[in-house]
Protein backbone atom coordinates (compact mmCIF):
# COMPACT_ATOMS: atom_id res chain seq x y z
CA UNK A 1 0.00 0.00 0.00
CA UNK A 2 3.23 2.63 0.46
CA UNK A 3 3.33 5.05 -2.15
CA UNK A 4 -0.31 4.22 -3.55
CA UNK A 5 1.10 0.65 -4.85
CA UNK A 6 -0.88 -2.71 -4.13
CA UNK A 7 0.52 -6.02 -4.38
CA UNK A 8 -2.09 -8.21 -6.81
CA UNK A 9 -0.08 -11.44 -6.10
CA UNK A 10 3.26 -13.40 -5.01
CA UNK A 11 5.24 -15.81 -6.23
CA UNK A 12 8.39 -17.10 -3.92
CA UNK A 13 10.89 -18.69 -6.57
CA UNK A 14 12.58 -19.31 -3.74
CA UNK A 15 16.98 -19.64 -3.26
CA UNK A 16 18.71 -19.92 -6.76
CA UNK A 17 22.05 -19.64 -7.99
CA UNK A 18 23.08 -16.68 -9.57
CA UNK A 19 24.49 -17.00 -13.28
CA UNK A 20 27.65 -14.76 -11.82
CA UNK A 21 28.64 -13.31 -8.54
CA UNK A 22 26.84 -9.97 -7.64
CA UNK A 23 28.59 -8.18 -5.02
CA UNK A 24 30.23 -11.33 -3.51
CA UNK A 25 26.78 -13.44 -4.06
CA UNK A 26 26.38 -16.98 -5.15
CA UNK A 27 22.94 -17.12 -4.30
CA UNK A 28 19.98 -15.17 -4.49
CA UNK A 29 16.48 -15.36 -3.41
CA UNK A 30 13.89 -14.64 -5.90
CA UNK A 31 10.50 -13.28 -5.37
CA UNK A 32 7.94 -12.15 -8.33
CA UNK A 33 5.18 -9.80 -7.17
CA UNK A 34 2.55 -8.33 -9.53
CA UNK A 35 1.02 -5.06 -8.66
CA UNK A 36 -0.70 -2.32 -9.62
CA UNK A 37 0.91 0.81 -9.26
CA UNK A 38 0.96 4.46 -10.84
CA UNK A 39 4.25 5.59 -12.68
CA UNK A 40 5.31 8.16 -9.70
CA UNK A 41 5.45 4.74 -7.07
CA UNK A 42 7.38 2.91 -9.13
CA UNK A 43 9.62 5.85 -9.30
CA UNK A 44 9.24 5.77 -5.61
CA UNK A 45 9.64 2.36 -5.08
CA UNK A 46 12.51 1.80 -7.57
CA UNK A 47 14.79 4.60 -5.17
CA UNK A 48 13.75 2.34 -1.82
CA UNK A 49 15.22 -0.82 -3.59
CA UNK A 50 18.64 1.13 -5.05
CA UNK A 51 19.05 1.69 -1.37
CA UNK A 52 18.19 -1.41 0.43
CA UNK A 53 21.52 -3.32 0.73
CA UNK A 54 19.38 -6.66 0.92
CA UNK A 55 18.19 -6.24 -2.52
CA UNK A 56 20.84 -7.05 -5.38
CA UNK A 57 19.05 -6.73 -8.45
CA UNK A 58 15.18 -5.77 -9.16
CA UNK A 59 12.78 -5.07 -12.18
CA UNK A 60 9.64 -3.77 -12.76
CA UNK A 61 7.64 -4.57 -16.19
CA UNK A 62 4.63 -3.09 -17.74
CA UNK A 63 2.24 -5.53 -18.64
CA UNK A 64 0.04 -4.91 -21.27
CA UNK A 65 -3.83 -4.93 -20.92
CA UNK A 66 -5.51 -7.56 -22.03
CA UNK A 67 -8.31 -6.99 -24.78
CA UNK A 68 -11.26 -8.64 -23.40
CA UNK A 69 -13.29 -11.05 -26.29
Amino acid sequence: QKFGAAIVSEDPWGVRRLSYMIDGEKEGNYLFYTTEAPPEAIKKISGEFRLNQDILRFLFVKLKKQKSA
